[in-house]
């Protein structure tokens, strides 16, 4: 089976020579050589930037009920006396 000049993948292209790829913000054809790779301008990056310090995007995570405990300060146990300072 003969290759295509052009084929598609995803949200990659290689047309000819010139291999592509699509901008994640708002799927414009990127190609490879470009500054921006892989967004096709400055106001896309800024954009994907917002997302991940707003949390729109995130790496899920397995957290064990005692990280849980310790990151927000709560247990199951109650306090003896003595710490209440009874």
């Amino acid at each position: 089976m003969p290759i295509s000049a052009s084929a598609q993948f995803d949200n990659l292209s290689v047309e000819g020579i010139m291999a592509t790829i699509r901008c994640p913000i708002c799927r414009k054809t990127v190609p490879f050589n470009d500054p921006n790779m892989p967004f096709c301008s400055d106001r896309c990056r800024v954009i994907d930037l917002g997302n991940w310090a707003s949390e729109v995007y995130s790496i899920p995570a397995s957290v064990s009920e005692n990280e849980m405990d310790e990151a927000d300060g709560s247990s199951d146990r109650l306090p003896t006396s003595e710490e209440l300072g009874e």
